[in-house]
């Protein structure tokens, strides 16, 4: 009895599957046995997996199924594909001639030193006056993405704290963003903030330096190489490079009555003089037979052009006239080192005087502290030179 009711019951088990699976509804399975038949399939997966010598519980989460605790998928953080190697070598702001122009008149000098991958490696010098100036300086390692960078310093040389602020630009440039806080927050690093553009290769900038227009001279002893630079499709362009000399006693920064040594720094290009104007846009001055150039450090007038002998107050004077009619001298500017030709403003007595550039016809001669070129290369370099491109003249030792 109790086999034959059993038999009934499995009979009409198995007719209620065969209904399930022929079409006549949905087979539905209870969840409780849902839970045996997924845990019992999932068992199977795994045997079947150590089977084939493989861990699949051991095995990285695909991307799609990492989410964030808000259930965002997490995304893979961007390389950075920036090239930051083309910006290693020398970088000066775009006042400046070269780099070292900044030792002569102040100013910054960036070095890229090397560049492995946002990792950029640097040293930021900012000299505050001239030859003998103090220089602050930053030096260290720039995390960068994107080319742009920001790196914290706690003392640049003055006692200031801060940060640089780097921006590497498409056009070849960097821009610069220095702040500082500290006992002299408004020196040291904080004046180094501006436009740099590289020493050692051509890229185009927007707007133009404080002077473009430059002479330098690069002197060797009493000789020169004597060059015209030109700001000109944002750049420094060197259009003339010729030979000349200067001083017997070569360059100096500490230029005297006494000496024959050139003046050595940065100064600017004044007036030009000679008994007739060259085709230049610099101011010009006939020189005529009532023309000194006082050369007493007792004067109200040292150091300065005058026309007559009105007020004369002078015991030792050039005569500039006989200069030009019976020697070699052709054209002249004049080297705004110790004041301007025309004015007291900024001169000092005993500083020296009657120093030009000039232009010299024959064969050139260590000078008593002129700086000469061939006329032919002076009147080139005049028909260049503009007093609205504020144009200066660098001299510094050759090969430094």
């Amino acid at each position: 009895m109790r086999k034959s009711v059993f038999m009934s019951i499995c009979a009409a088990l198995v007719s209620v599957l065969l209904v399930g699976t022929s079409g006549c509804g949905p087979l539905l399975i209870p969840p409780v046995e849902q839970q045996i038949l997924s845990g019992a399939e999932e068992s199977s997966q795994s045997e079947a997996s150590s089977a084939n010598g493989r861990d699949e519980s051991s095995a990285p989460q695909r991307q799609e199924e990492s989410s964030s605790a808000s259930g965002v998928p997490f995304e893979q953080e961007p390389e950075d594909s920036f090239d930051y190697s083309r910006y290693i070598g020398e970088w000066i702001p775009v006042s400046r001639i070269d780099a070292k122009d900044v030792s002569y008149r102040g100013g910054s000098l960036l070095t890229i030193e090397s560049a492995q991958g946002g990792n950029v490696r640097f040293s930021l010098t900012s000299v505050s006056a001239g030859a003998n100036g103090r220089a602050a300086q930053v030096e260290g390692t720039c995390s960068c993405f994107n080319g742009k960078g920001t790196y914290i310093f706690d003392d640049d040389g003055w006692g200031n704290a801060g940060t640089l602020q780097m921006e590497f630009l498409e056009d070849g440039s960097i821009s610069l963003t220095a702040q500082s806080t500290g006992a002299e927050g408004d020196k040291g690093i904080l004046g180094s903030s501006g436009t740099y553009y590289s020493t050692n290769a051509k890229a185009t900038y927007t707007g133009a330096p404080e002077n473009e227009q430059a002479v330098v001279v690069e002197a060797d002893g009493s000789s020169a190489i004597v060059s015209l630079k030109i700001w000109e499709n944002g750049a420094w362009e060197s259009v003339i490079s010729v030979s000349g000399m200067v001083g017997k006693s070569g360059i100096t920064v500490s230029p005297s009555e006494t000496t024959t040594a050139t003046p050595e720094g940065v100064f600017r290009l004044g007036f030009s003089f000679g008994l007739k104007k060259p085709d230049t846009k610099l101011d010009f001055r006939t020189v005529t037979k009532d023309t000194y150039w006082v050369d007493d450090s007792g004067s109200k007038y040292y150091n300065m052009w005058r026309e007559g002998t009105s007020g004369k107050d002078w015991s030792s004077a050039e005569a500039l006239y006989s200069q030009f009619t019976k020697g070699s001298m052709r054209h002249c500017i004049v080297m705004e080192f110790n004041g301007n030709g025309l004015t007291s403003d900024g001169v000092k007595a005993g500083g020296g005087s009657v120093i030009f550039f000039c232009g010299r016809a024959g064969e050139l001669t260590a000078t008593n502290g002129d700086i000469y070129i061939k006329n032919a290369d002076m009147v080139e370099m005049l028909s260049y030179l503009d007093k609205d491109k504020n144009p200066v003249i660098a001299v510094w030792p050759r090969g430094e």
